[in-house]
Formats: structure tokens, sequence, C-alpha cells
């Protein structure tokens, strides 16, 4: 089952209950030593790690109920799992970015500067994406952690999920396919900014920001 068939819920709570679509019937319960501010699944949804105030991180297998604590020396404000291999990423409190293999070992450990908000791999898992609270957007290796491309967007919206693509190819009908996609995330009550895109080299950038109407 993929990991989208897979929703979490988290909050104030240090619970995790893993519910299955469409009936919402309860898969997976976890509890967490403290307040849960990041989830991520694994490409094929066999694990699922969880992240807190708390210097660890917990790998849980969803298949066997197994778990390991993975020592990310500070509390991790984001989480991803690399969907080419079992790599772990997390944005630190203390202003460090961590890649981990899934036992544990530590691949490397880079600083940034700015609060995340979220963290992504590329589909190959060769690049990793932030987003920060001012709206920035950087791209970095995903074998070292260092800085390949930043994106300034035009906007003063906030990028609070991002998905990174690679060696996608944009055709003349994307926009005329965007529209229904971008209709239904208006309908529920979101204001789509002004798509940003710049070319970086032989590689073309694009970014489009969301934030709540209400508020």
């Amino acid at each position: 089952m993929c990991s989208s068939d897979l929703p979490s819920l988290d909050g104030a709570q240090p619970t995790v209950r893993v519910l299955s679509l469409p009936d919402g019937e309860e898969r997976h319960r976890f509890d967490h030593g403290t307040v849960i501010d990041a989830l991520a699944f694994s490409s094929d949804a066999s694990h699922l790690a969880l992240g807190g105030l708390d210097p660890t991180s917990l790998l849980v297998g969803l298949e066997d109920a197994s778990s390991m604590s993975i020592d990310v020396v500070t509390g991790s404000k984001v989480l991803a799992m690399s969907p080419a291999e079992g790599l772990l990423v997390s944005g630190g409190r203390d202003g460090w970015l961590r890649l981990f293999e899934m036992d544990g070992t530590l691949r490397f450990s880079e600083p940034f500067e700015g609060s995340l908000l979220d963290v992504a791999f590329s589909g190959d898992g060769e690049e990793i994406g932030i987003g920060y609270d001012d709206g920035r957007l950087e791209v970095r290796s995903g074998k070292d952690g260092r800085v390949l491309r930043t994106v300034e967007c035009s906007t003063d919206m906030m990028p609070i999920s991002l998905v990174l693509l690679r060696g996608q190819r944009l055709h003349d009908d994307v926009v005329a396919a965007l529209k229904p996609v971008l209709a239904e995330i208006e309908s529920g009550g979101f204001v789509i900014d002004v798509p940003h895109v710049r070319a970086n080299g032989e590689v073309w950038e694009a970014a489009m920001a969301v934030k709540w109407s209400w508020g």
C-alpha cells in the first residue's frame, strides 16, 4: 500500500494513528515521548519516521511493528525519507540538516540559516528541497548537503509544503492540465500566488506558493 493510503494525524498529543483509506480504519497507533512535529513515510509505506521536541526520531516498521530510535542530536522540525534508498533527512531545531541511514549512521551534517517549514527529496534521491518561512527555497545535494541552487520566490507567502521534481519535461498542455487541479485547491479555501519560473543554466526552476484565504 502506498504512503498516500496511510494518512497520519499529528498534533499536541504525543500519539500517532495510522489510518487506511477510504474506510478510516486504524491500522497502527504509536506513542512518542514528546509533541510530534514531523512525520514522513518511506516511498513503499513500509516505514514511518516520527520526530518531535526530543533529540531522537523514531523509525517504525509498519509491517512488523518494529521500531528504532535515531539520534538526531536535537528535535526534528521537519523530516523526509528518500524514495531511492533508505535514508532519512532531519531539519533540526539547532540549525543543522542531517542525513541518516536507516540504521542511524550519519551521512552528513550541514548548517542552514532560517526557519524550516518543509523538506523533500527528489524522486531519484539525488537532491533535497528545503522551504523556509521567508519564501526562500533551497535545493541541496543528497550526497553531501551542499547548496546547489536557491530560488527566491517573488511572493510573501510561505512554502508550508513542497515537492521536488527532477528530470520532468513540461509539455505544451501542462497549463490546461493544471487548471482543474488549481481550481480544486482554490475551492478548498486557498489562494494561489503567481507561479515563479526561472532558468538556472540548463535547469528550469518553478515554484508556486499557496496560502489560506482566511485568518
